[in-house]
């Protein structure tokens, strides 16, 4: 009489082939079935919060979603494609820019060399240990209901080479509208205001140089009077 071996399922593999790992990592000698390693998670996700992340409007009145994301690769994996979820938009795209060097999005810019965008659609593979950090940047249809008024949650989801979804879920901060920024400003900093749109103050070094200019202070100089001889 045959007998029958029971399947495992996948969140047992996954749950296996991770202690497994962690044994191999400390020195044993051991084997890991193919089978379970292509069910066992593939990627950790880390997903910056409201300070860095947002959804801004366009002055078109365009919605876009810029997300800044940290990859970490627990063995060897191909990412092929990815989306974005919130609950009031299920038409959120990846955007893309061709062959330019700085994505441009009403009004803010972004370098090509720090979207993973365009790595991403080209299949983007990564080796176990590795991490990658980048912007995600996607565009919607529907503007962000009133009622998220300064933080709105989303879902990430990224698929490897075997289709196989990785999710991982933050917030991101609600501009309702958004000043223009160069490449050179620090990415997800708006210029000369901080994540919730308030002026920054200067540092005491930018309050030595204002004292230091002809003995100026930042208050308003006074008009010098003049006489008639």
């Amino acid at each position: 009489m045959p007998i029958r071996k029971p399947r495992v399922s996948r969140e047992k593999a996954a749950i296996y082939s991770g202690c497994l790992r962690q044994l191999r990592d400390e020195g044993l000698d051991l084997e890991i079935l193919d089978e379970w390693l292509e069910h066992s998670r593939a990627l950790d996700i880390v997903l910056a919060g409201p300070e860095e992340s947002t959804v801004f409007e366009t002055p078109t009145g365009g919605i876009v979603y810029a997300v800044l994301a940290y990859l970490i690769a627990l063995r060897t994996v191909t990412l092929t494609d990815w989306d974005l979820c919130t609950d009031y938009d299920d038409q959120i795209v990846p955007c893309s820019n061709g062959r330019d060097t700085v994505y441009r999005l009403g009004g803010q810019e972004y370098l090509r060399s720090e979207v993973l965008n365009q790595q991403i659609e080209a299949g983007l593979r990564l080796s176990r240990g590795q991490i990658v950090e980048g912007w995600l940047l996607a565009t919607g249809l529907r503007r962000v209901p009133m009622e998220y008024s300064n933080t709105v949650p989303f879902e990430l989801v990224l698929r490897d080479q075997f289709g196989h979804e990785i999710t991982a879920e933050s917030k991101a901060s609600v501009l309702r509208s958004a000043k223009s920024h160069s490449p050179g400003v620090r990415p997800g900093t708006l210029d000369g205001l901080d994540a919730t749109q308030k002026p920054t103050e200067p540092s005491i070094e930018e309050e030595s140089r204002l004292l230091s200019r002809g003995g100026r202070s930042r208050k308003k100089c006074k008009e010098p009077t003049t006489g008639v001889s």
